[in-house]
This record gives structure tokens, sequence and C-alpha cells, in this order.
């Protein structure tokens, strides 16, 4: 059995968009304007090694209920949720692949009727068992109050509850109160990422009461970003009162402010985008960083629900590992992770392994690392790149990393990596007296 095995959780790319009229008052769904079938098919069409290699596939879903004289939706955080056809996709690949689907119901806030009315708590009892009844046996839920009930236990032995990363379990103390409240699967705090102290001990102390660990490896917010609460809260239905989405709305005076083209000293570049600050994810510059991580976790979680990385896929499809250069004149595949490890090239952060190719057996020649000739070219074009992670401060960078614990204002390793001038906090790019029209959100 390879060390690769059921190790990532991957998103489902859900596509039913939540229309809402406020935080509670629920009135449909937008209409599908996606393929409902792309997502069964590049997993169907993947070759067995890349299957192998998912731990789950996660995937948003609305419990939709009566009260107070309104329709209310309590599900996920992100405000989509996937279509009842790709749900029924997602189980062929569970029964046909051995693939567990992961329901996600993460919600920030939570209702107190879930807790006080016995006929809202007993429905949704009732809709969590449809899935239970189809072979669901793993569940992220937000809600304490309700897995402090062991009501959900009760119900479903045998199912494996997931907490939220949005829990924020960020030491050993943290991760024993969830265990005890009946978690079976730990997803720890994105500043794990960023403090492998912590992280050992974590891991030693899930190992010995036997529950799983799983770590965020790619994760585009700031660490401990202060829109962050916010953000999750008004998401579900930010987007529904302006026919935009969070990202078209308050994202201009939060996260887009670092984002965006134009810099706090005035210059125009996307550089910021690639600074490892920016976000919390696992930087891999080389095998043995990765191992370093891999020693210590049972899964790695990638985030994407909201992205379409599938979207006009192809019947022929199939999802794979990949790297475009930025030139996009080199470009290589392969079946799996593990492949991308063998090659022993290092920059294993900068593979995609949430996309798809389509390709005809001519072209996979080009591009496979199977063949010999394009394992000898991905060996010397990786040899031969020029890239931050192989100059002295990109080392210096990536060594320090793991260990930060994202206190960037004291640090700034990843501005010298990147050759720009220091500053202390991503909130503060772009951040004038007045820095938007309120009149556009």
């Amino acid at each position: 059995m390879s060390k690769f095995d059921k190790k990532f959780s991957i998103p489902h790319n859900d596509i039913a968009k939540v229309v809402m009229d406020g935080p509670d008052n629920f009135l449909g769904f937008e209409d599908k304007l996606e393929d409902e079938n792309f997502f069964y098919n590049i997993i169907s069409n993947a070759h067995q090694s890349y299957r192998d290699e998912i731990a789950d596939i996660y995937f948003g879903k609305s419990f939709l209920y009566k009260y107070g004289g309104t329709t209310r939706r309590y599900g996920d955080v992100m405000g989509k949720e996937a279509t009842d056809k790709q749900i029924d996709n997602l189980f062929k690949i569970q029964e046909k692949y051995d693939i567990p689907a992961s329901l996600t119901i993460n919600q920030e806030t939570h209702p107190t009727e879930f807790i006080m009315d016995e006929d809202v708590r007993n429905n949704f009892i009732k809709w969590i068992g449809e899935f239970y009844e189809r072979g669901l046996r793993m569940c992220t839920i937000s809600n304490m109050d309700l897995m402090s009930t062991g009501i959900l236990q009760e119900n479903f032995p045998d199912m494996k509850w997931k907490n939220t990363v949005n829990h924020i379990v960020s030491n050993v103390q943290q991760m024993i109160d969830l265990i005890s409240l009946g978690y079976d699967i730990i997803q720890f705090d994105r500043s794990i990422n960023r403090n492998m102290v912590e992280l050992r001990r974590m891991s030693k102390e899930a190992r010995n009461r036997g529950v799983k660990s799983i770590l965020l490896a790619s994760e585009g917010c700031m660490p401990m970003c202060p829109f962050k609460k916010e953000h999750d809260t008004v998401q579900p239905w930010m987007g529904s009162t302006e026919g935009k989405s969070y990202f078209g709305t308050l994202s201009l005076i939060s996260c887009n402010k670092w984002r965006s083209k134009t810099d706090i000293f005035n210059d125009s570049t996307f550089l910021y985008g690639a600074l490892p600050r920016i976000g919390t994810q696992c930087e891999w510059d080389t095998n043995e960083r990765f191992d370093m991580y891999n020693d210590l976790v049972d899964n790695f979680k990638f985030s994407g629900r909201l992205m379409s990385p599938y979207a006009n896929s192809k019947s022929e499809s199939y999802a794979c590992w990949y790297y475009k250069s930025d030139d996009r004149k080199n470009v290589f595949i392969a079946r799996s992770f593990k492949e991308v490890y063998d090659l022993g090239t290092g920059f294993l952060s900068q593979w995609n392994g949430r996309g798809y190719v389509t390709t005809s057996p001519d072209d996979l020649k080009k591009y496979d690392v199977r063949y010999p000739s394009n394992k000898i070219k991905a060996e010397k074009y990786f040899e031969e790149i020029d890239h931050i992670y192989k100059t002295e401060a990109g080392v210096k960078m990536c060594e320090a990393l793991p260990n930060c614990k994202n206190q960037c204002w004291n640090c700034h390793l990843c501005e010298d990596a990147y050759g720009l001038k220091h500053f202390d906090s991503l909130v503060q790019i772009n951040r004038e007296p007045n820095p938007i029209e309120y009149k556009e959100i």
C-alpha cells in the first residue's frame, strides 16, 4: 500500500447557488448552467492510482424547513451546494470506487430552533437519515449544541463526524474537547500549517486517542484574517441580495484589497498573490518538506468547492495532476501524486491535482511523465527553472514557513524572497481613508 493511498480529501464542484432574501428567508436556487455529470466523468475516467489517493469527496447540501413564517436554510457556509443529480453521482462514485462521499454542514450561525423546537430537530434528523440510508458515513457538522445532545451519534452510530476547520482547533486541549463531544475526525486550524511544534503534539495525541487528523493543504485566506468571521456569516446570503457574491461585494473592502493589481507601493503587479503569507497553504518545495507533514497527519484537505475547475470538461476528460508553466510552454501530466513525488524534482505545491485534461493518445505521449522522454524533459525543466524556491532567500523562507506561526510583522522573509518592500499586515495594502464607493455594495 502506497503512503499516498486515501490521503487527500478533495472538494466536489458544487454548482447550485443559493438565493436568499436576508439571512433567514430562503427563496430558491439559481438555474443550473453547467453539466451535472462533469465531476462524475472526470473521476470515472481518471486512472485508478488517482482514485486510490482520494480519502473522501466533500460536498454541501442544505436542510430546508419552515419556521417563523419563512422557508429557512441550514447547511454550508459558502452559499453553494450540490444538485440532487450531483449527489446521485457522488453515491455512484462511492459504490463503484470505494471513495466516501462526505456531507458538509458548516454554517457559522446556528438557529436556536434546532435545539428548542422538537419538530425542526426531528425533521433535521430525518433529513440526515435519508443520506445515511443511501450509505453516507462521513459528515462535517459545525453545530456544537447538536453534537452535545448526543442525538446525532445515537441515530447514526456508524457515521464518522468531522468538525469544521472554522472551529479553529489550534492546540491539543481544543482537540480533546471536540473529541469529548463525539467528533471522530479532527480538522486542524489553518494556523497549524505554520506551527510544527503544536502539530507534532496534536498528531501524537490524536493517534493515542484513535481519531483521524486532517490538515488543510491549500488555503487562499489570509492567516487569522480579521474579516473571516464576518465573511463566513454573510456568505450564504450576501450574493443573493445583490445578484453577486461576497467576492463581488464586501470583498472589495477586504481581501480583494491585497489581491488587486495596484499595491501599497503604487507598483502595478500581481506579485502579492504569490506570497505564501497571503494564504496558509503548505509549501512543499521538496519531497522532504512534504514528508515532514505527511508523517504527522492522516489526510490533507484541498479547498475549492466554490471553484469551477471541471466546468466545460468533455465526456472523455479525466482528473489528474498537472503542471503548467506561467508562459504555458511547459506542460506535464501525472496520473497520481505518487508519480509527481517519484519524479524527485520537488515543487510539489506547484502541481494541480484538482483539474482535468482532455488528451488524445498522441498528445499524452507529449506530456505524460511516465514516458522516458517526458520524464527527462521534466527533470531538466525543474533543474533549470528560475524560481524563488531556488534562491538563497527563497530557501530560507521555505525552511521558516513550517514554524513561522504567521507572525509576519516581525519576519518579512516572504517579502525578502520575492524582492518586495516590507509591510506588517496584508490589511494595510490599498487601505485608504475612503477606499470604496459604498453604493457599489
